[in-house]
């Protein structure tokens, strides 16, 4: 399924965890971005919440959000996880190939 179909929810099907390699989370600075910028990400928020997409949490970490133009001129809300990506431990294995 792709992203935008209208038929994201949350994974119910368990828990899932990301092993780092620190032990205290990682708190990235919010990016700045304008008054109207900040509206259409509290937009697109609340629709994801709504839409069961996604759910407020109160985790201590925190990555930034970037507001990314489409071709429609609407936007898409994206999440920096440079930060993150860059303390995960990677898997042991290869992902299966794709069908």
């Amino acid at each position: 399924m792709g992203w935008g179909t209208g038929k994201e929810r949350i994974n119910e099907l368990g828990e899932h965890s990301i092993i780092t390699e620190t032990t205290h989370p990682i708190v990235s600075p919010m990016y700045r971005i304008g008054p109207e910028m900040e509206m259409e990400a509290a937009k697109i928020i609340h629709k994801y919440i709504r839409e069961g997409i996604i759910r407020e949490s109160k985790s201590p970490w925190r990555s930034p959000i970037v507001m990314e133009p489409k071709k429609n001129g609407e936007y898409r809300l994206c999440i920096d996880y440079r930060r993150l990506n860059a303390v995960t431990v990677k898997d042991a294995y290869p992902m299966p190939p794709g069908r």
